[in-house]
């Protein structure tokens, strides 16, 4: 990671696919891997501030409709930006 500084984590295994054939099943639930990635943020450090940017997202009111969504973390929403506006 280009301007983070963090101890480096265990390797999360993630279910993708590849020329339509699964390459690696993912054994932790979603919870799980939400859980794991809040984690390891929360020892990195950035020389600037993080931020998630969404491109050509649905909003409504000037909010991007994916954060009001009831699975989408608290934490991730502070920082998400729309990069359209």
């Amino acid at each position: 990671m280009v301007g983070a500084s963090a101890a480096t984590p265990e390797p999360v295994p993630e279910r993708y696919t590849c020329s339509r054939q699964t390459v690696c099943c993912n054994p932790f639930q979603k919870k799980e891997r939400e859980e794991w990635l809040v984690s390891f943020l929360e020892d990195v450090t950035l020389e600037n501030g993080l931020l998630i940017g969404y491109a050509y997202y649905d909003a409504s009111d000037g909010i991007l409709d994916v954060l009001n969504n009831d699975e989408y973390h608290t934490q991730f929403a502070e920082v998400a930006i729309d990069l359209m506006c």
